[in-house]
């Protein structure tokens, strides 16, 4: 499949069975990332997880870490008048402890 969502070089035959696949693909992709095999974030599967309850997902235990203390550096940015638009503040106080 190219970026365009078509199918190259595939009969008008095989199209379909293309595209089931490709939904299947995906549906495990999301079955992946919200198991405890590998962090949504970094997607590494060879670090020790922790499970955010909120969220229903397992992140490594750095990249819980870091998510948390990014929490608190943008709320000090914010206090300081450095407020960035696209910091999805209920998002990341779901990795305070």
């Amino acid at each position: 499949m190219d970026l365009d969502g078509n199918y190259r070089n595939l009969s008008e035959s095989k199209k379909p069975r293309a595209s089931e696949l490709t939904k299947k693909m995906r549906e495990i992709d999301i079955l992946r990332d919200r198991s405890i095999i590998r962090c949504p974030s970094c997607r590494m599967n060879d670090r020790d997880m922790t499970f955010n309850p909120e969220l229903k997902q397992w992140y490594c235990v750095q990249c819980y870490r870091e998510m948390g203390e990014f929490y608190y550096q943008q709320k000090e940015a914010r206090a300081k008048g450095l407020e960035h638009d696209d910091f999805n503040e209920k998002f990341y106080e779901t990795f305070l402890d």
